[in-house]
């Protein structure tokens, strides 16, 4: 069951201000949203390592005023595959926002690849992070970017806490399919009952590296060509919706989330990418 429909309000957008906080909270409730995922990295309370309490009072302030659900994307760089102390110390203050806002899920990006060091070091900082949350009713999700699920699904269970489960992008799973459809349904077959988010976007399953470097690393010229992770509105790319739908529908329990990135080109379609969710899933 999905148990909400929401949209990623992006870092980029953001750049520190609580005028466009604003105005993406006050995007989704005109479009009838109340599931808003919020990227700390995109706002200015986190210096360090540590929350600055003067600066989340006023991020709390605007939140505030828009009594939604929430979820939390982790800082990309945040990487527990690595020794690096201040990654724990960025996630460990992700944790207490998380908290204060009781937010469902906090998504953090896989930084672990098979045949590279640091898959121990992962698995044990994810459980030390779930110890943070505590008793709270806060998920991690992990999420994958150019993994198999197989690779995230073995991280979540050699964690094994309740509170560690799979973000599912079902656009970077596409992409890692190279676009081929059997593959991608296995793929979400395995991972779905143990997802508890899954972000939504569409492509045209071609990953930017099988094309020129100077196409794939420019957003603009990448549209043109139908390459790489183009986070478009549902039914712009190729992804298999269908049976997409009947699959979250079968296996998944938990929230899904829009990422549409380029609100210039895309705003106009978010409605219907939603309106797509909500007719053909389970909605709670």
């Amino acid at each position: 069951m999905v148990r909400n429909v929401g949209l990623n309000v992006d870092t980029i957008r953001l750049s520190g201000s609580l005028k466009n906080l604003r105005k993406e909270l006050e995007l989704l409730r005109s479009l009838e949203i109340n599931l808003a995922e919020i990227p700390p990295a995109g706002l200015h309370f986190i210096f360090g390592g540590k929350l600055v309490f003067s600066k989340l009072k006023e991020v709390l302030e605007v939140i505030r005023d828009f009594p939604f659900e929430y979820t939390i994307h982790m800082p990309d760089p945040v990487n527990f595959a690595i020794n690096r102390e201040e990654d724990f110390e960025i996630a460990s203050a992700v944790v207490e926002f998380a908290k204060i806002i009781d937010a469902k899920v906090i998504v953090y990006h896989c930084g672990s690849q098979p045949g590279i060091e640091g898959f121990d070091l992962e698995v044990q900082r994810l459980s030390l992070l779930a110890d943070i949350i505590g008793d709270k009713n806060i998920f991690i999700g992990i999420e994958n970017l150019d993994h198999d699920i197989e690779w995230t699904l073995n991280i979540c269970k050699n964690v094994g806490k309740e509170k560690v489960k799979l973000t599912i992008d079902v656009g970077h799973l596409f992409l890692h399919c190279n676009g081929d459809v059997s593959k991608f349904i296995e793929q979400l077959e395995l991972g779905l009952p143990y997802a508890v988010e899954i972000h939504f976007h569409d492509n045209f399953g071609k990953p930017a590296n099988l094309c020129w470097k100077d196409i794939g690393e420019k957003i603009w010229f990448a549209y043109l060509y139908g390459v790489g992770d183009l986070h478009l509105p549902l039914g712009m790319g190729v992804l298999p919706l269908e049976i997409t739908f009947e699959l979250i529908n079968k296996y998944f329990d938990g929230y899904v989330v829009i990422e549409i990135n380029d609100l210039n080109r895309f705003q106009e379609d978010i409605a219907n990418s939603i309106r797509l969710i909500r007719k053909n899933c389970f909605c709670g």
